[in-house]
């Protein structure tokens, strides 16, 4: 089995970051189970290109759908596709990721196993930090993205680190 892939989409505005924020913690976390492949991107087209030999891919972003700041969802893909309308549809990144998922599946490059935490931003202001509320979310997002791993891996990989963990590279 290829090693888990955790993608982070964002930026460096507000809440837009709190996909970069849980990878860079999660890449430093010495109790993280298995060998996981970490990449930052900006935008979802880049994930294409990431996807080739990848195992179970999980991805973490910033979404406004309505929902209280910090609420976290976990959405199976395609299974749940039909709850991501309100929030695929306001990407800040120009291409939708629930339009990337698609197609990455039309061109065969999905793994069996694609999972999205979506975070709920409460503002994307340049130069601005996390808010409270998203910051706050952070470690549940954190605990939620480990179990979602230790069930990614097989039980062999599972007493290993983060791959590439130190520092995630941003890709366009």
């Amino acid at each position: 089995m290829s090693a888990p892939l955790v993608v982070a989409l964002g930026s460096p505005h507000g809440d837009d970051r709190v996909g970069w924020e849980a990878l860079e913690r999660l890449s430093r976390s010495a109790d993280h189970p298995g060998h996981v492949r970490c990449v930052r991107l900006d935008s979802p087209a880049g994930l294409p290109a990431q996807l080739p030999g990848a195992g179970p891919l999980i991805l973490v972003d910033a979404v406004r759908s309505g929902a209280a700041p910090g609420t976290v969802q976990r959405l199976s893909w395609p299974e749940d596709a039909r709850r991501w309308p309100a929030a695929a549809a306001l990407s800040s990144h120009g291409m939708g990721l629930a339009q990337t998922l698609e197609l990455a599946a039309a061109l065969d490059l999905l793994p069996a196993r694609v999972t999205v935490f979506a975070v709920e931003a409460a503002s994307v202001t340049p130069g601005q930090p996390l808010s409270p509320a998203v910051a706050g979310a952070l470690p549940a997002l954190i605990a939620s993205l480990r179990a979602e791993l230790t069930r990614a891996l097989p039980e062999t990989a599972r007493n290993g680190r983060v791959a590439a963990a130190a520092s995630p590279r941003t890709m366009r």
